[in-house]
């Protein structure tokens, strides 16, 4: 039952990924992206190969449906999918990267899946906005858009994992 709610809630999130990223531009400085709290929340019995697999499916179909610039979405989730359990073991827990146990506010609270969230989001928008922007910017612009898309996407992402991870059972 918990793979297929999952299934059915990945692939909802992915669509209102694509509703995001095709109608709810902001302005220059903001984009908000679900991809790094989804990726996130990949159950930890996904190996790697098939999470960056995954990860890379998801940014070129959202590259391809939403924004139009091809691979700028799949170049900067993959390296969140490889770095994804590494991560989670650092700040979250190394329990649950080697028992493969889910992450969930109810076990491990909101500040150390939100510091997780904040540093995945950071690699993410950092390679995204470097590869999107990179030169063409100026560096006060660049961290402005790097700082407004983190915390912006930080509230989204948090209600993404909210919705990915599992509650306890009663």
């Amino acid at each position: 039952m918990r793979n297929k709610r999952y299934t059915i809630c990945f692939i909802l999130l992915f669509i209102a990924q694509l509703v995001l990223a095709r109608y709810c531009q902001i302005g220059p400085y903001i984009y908000i992206s679900l991809l790094p709290a989804m990726i996130m929340c990949m159950p930890m019995s996904v190996p790697t190969w098939l999470n960056c697999i995954i990860a890379f499916t998801c940014g070129m179909a959202v590259d391809g449906l939403a924004d139009g610039v091809w691979g700028l979405n799949a170049m900067a989730i993959v390296p969140v999918a490889f770095l994804n359990k590494s991560l989670i073991g650092i700040f979250i827990s190394r329990e649950v990267v080697e028992r493969e146990y889910s992450i969930s506010f109810y076990q491990h609270g909101i500040f150390s899946i939100g510091f997780n969230l904040f540093i995945i989001s950071l690699l993410y928008f950092g390679i995204y906005i470097c590869f999107d922007t990179g030169a063409d910017r100026t560096l006060v612009f660049n961290l402005i858009k790097l700082a407004a898309s983190i915390v912006s996407s930080m509230i989204f992402g948090l209600v993404t994992v909210n919705l990915l991870c599992p509650r306890p059972e009663r």
